[in-house]
C-alpha cells in the first residue's frame, strides 16, 4: 500500500489542466466499437471543411453569386490589413510551457494500446465503465517489459465528505483515509469481498485471502475514501498478486487530472519491488520510503504527457509551479516526507533527472525499481542533492527551470 499521503488525501486538489485531449474512442477487447460517424468523432478539420461546403439546394445562380460576394470581402479585408500593414493572425496558436491539459467528456480517453500478457482482473462498481479503465491501464503498461504482475484493481463509489473532514469514524481495518459517506450496497460489498478472495487463495493463501477480502469490503461499508496498492509476499508467485483499490467520489466521478494521475500512480506501485523497506532503493530506509512515492508520481505526470500529446515540460511546469505556491503558503514544507511526500519527492527525481543523474527510460519501463540498492541514481551524493535542492527553481521566459546552484 502506498503510504504517503498526498494532496488529494489532505484536501488539497492539484491544479486542473486546460487543454483538451484527443477525441479517441475505446475500443478493447471487452468493449464495443461504434461506428456512428458524427461530427463529434471526426477530426476538426473533416467537421471544418464540411461546415463550409455549399448546400446542394442552392441554385447555381445563388451559389455563384454567394461566393462572388466572399470573394469580394474576402479582397477588401486583404487590401486593408496590407495598408494597415498588420500580419494577418495565424489560425492555430503553437503549444508553449503553459499549455496543460482537461477532460472535455465523461469518458476515459485513452488509445487502445497492446495488452499485456498478464491482464487487468477488474471489479468496478463506480460509473466509469469497464472498457474505458482497462483501456488507460494497458496505455498505461504498454512500455513494461516484461509485465509480470497479476492485477486486481476494485474501484468503488462514495457519497460526499462527511464534515468536519477526518478520517473514517469506527475504522477498525488497517486502511486510512477521509471519511465519505457511504453508498456500496450489501450485494456489492459481498460480491468485492467474494473477488478478491478468489484472486488471492490459490497463490497466497486461504488465510491471506479471507482477511483480505474482509478488509477492503469493510472499508468500503464504511465510506471509506482511499488509493492504494498492496502486495502481500516478499518473493514467490504470492508475490506478483496485487492488489490496486481506488475509491470514487462526488468530486472524482468525472475524469480528472488528479483521477488519473492517482490511477497511473496506483498502477505504477504494482511495478515495484513489494517490500521496499526491506530491500531498500538506496542505502537509506527513509529515502527509500519518498523515492517509492516519487517514483509513481513521476511516473504518472510523464504518462499523463503522453496522454495528451504535450510536453513534458507542460506538465512538470503546473507541478512546480503548484508546490511553490504551496510552499509559500506554508501548507507543506520542504522536507521529502508528508504532507505531499509524492509531489516533492517527483520534482526530487526530476532535478536528478535534469542534471544526467536518473536513467528516466528506466524510471518510465519500470528497471529502476526492480533492483536493491544497487543503482547509482539513489547514491548517498544524490540523495542529499535531491533534499538540498529540490525546490530551488524559478520561471525564466515563461518556464519553471531550476537554479544554476541545484544544476552545478
Amino acid at each position: 500500500m502506498g503510504r504517503g499521503s498526498s494532496l488529494y488525501d489532505t484536501g488539497m486538489k492539484t491544479l486542473i489542466l486546460t487543454v483538451v485531449l484527443p477525441a479517441l474512442l475505446f475500443t478493447t477487447s471487452c468493449g464495443v466499437n461504434t461506428e456512428t460517424d458524427t461530427s463529434a468523432d471526426r477530426p476538426e478539420s473533416q467537421v471544418s471543411q464540411e461546415s463550409q461546403e455549399p448546400k446542394e439546394s442552392e441554385e447555381p445562380e445563388e451559389r455563384e453569386e454567394r461566393e462572388e460576394s466572399e470573394e469580394s470581402e474576402e479582397s477588401e479585408e486583404r487590401e486593408e490589413r496590407e495598408e494597415r500593414e498588420e500580419p494577418a493572425e495565424p489560425k492555430q496558436k503553437a503549444p508553449d510551457s503553459s499549455d496543460s491539459i482537461s477532460f472535455s467528456t465523461d469518458q476515459l480517453v485513452c488509445p487502445e494500446s497492446p495488452v499485456p500478457s498478464r491482464e487487468l482482473t477488474l471489479v468496478n462498481f463506480s460509473n466509469l465503465p469497464d472498457e474505458e479503465v482497462i483501456n488507460c491501464f494497458n496505455f498505461a503498461v504498454k512500455n513494461i517489459n516484461p509485465w509480470e504482475k497479476d492485477v486486481m484493481m476494485v474501484m468503488y463509489p462514495v457519497g460526499p465528505l462527511l464534515l468536519p473532514p477526518g478520517e473514517v469514524e469506527n475504522n477498525d481495518t488497517s486502511f486510512r483515509g477521509p471519511g465519505f459517506t457511504p453508498v456500496v450496497s450489501v450485494e456489492e460489498r459481498n460480491s468485492m469481498a467474494s473477488s478478491v478472495e478468489q484472486f488471492l487463495s490459490p497463490v497466497c493463501g486461504p488465510e491471506t485471502a479471507a482477511f483480505t477480502s474482509t478488509e477492503v469490503s469493510r472499508f468500503a461499508e464504511l465510506g471509506g475514501g482511499q488509493q492504494s496498492q498492496q502486495s502481500f509476499a516478499p518473493e514467490g508467485e504470492c508475490a506478483k498478486k496485487r492488489l490496486v483499490v481506488l475509491s470514487i467520489d462526488p468530486d472524482r466521478a468525472k475524469p480528472s487530472e488528479e483521477l488519473v494521475t492517482t490511477f497511473f500512480h496506483e498502477i505504477f506501485h504494482a511495478i515495484q519491488k513489494p517490500d521496499p523497506d526491506q530491500c531498500t532503493y538506496s542505502a537509506s530506509q527513509e529515502d527509500s520510503f519518498w523515492i517509492h512515492e516519487a517514483g509513481a508520481t513521476y511516473f504518472a505526470l510523464e504518462t499523463l504527457a503522453e496522454l495528451g500529446e504535450i510536453s513534458s515540460q507542460s506538465v512538470w511546469d503546473k507541478q512546480m509551479r503548484f508546490l511553490s505556491d504551496r510552499l509559500e503558503e506554508g501548507t507543506i514544507d520542504r522536507k521529502l516526507g508528508d504532507p505531499a511526500i509524492a509531489e516533492k519527492g517527483a520534482v526530487a527525481l526530476h532535478l536528478l533527472a535534469q542534471r544526467g543523474e536518473l536513467p528516466v527510460a528506466s524510471l518510465l519501463d519500470g528497471s529502476l525499481f526492480q533492483g536493491c540498492n544497487d543503482s547509482d541514481a539513489f547514491s548517498f551524493e544524490n540523495m542529499e542533492r535531491a533534499k538540498t535542492y529540490w525546490s530551488n527553481y524559478g520561471e525564466t521566459k515563461g518556464q519553471i527551470v531550476f537554479t544554476a546552484e541545484a544544476l552545478a
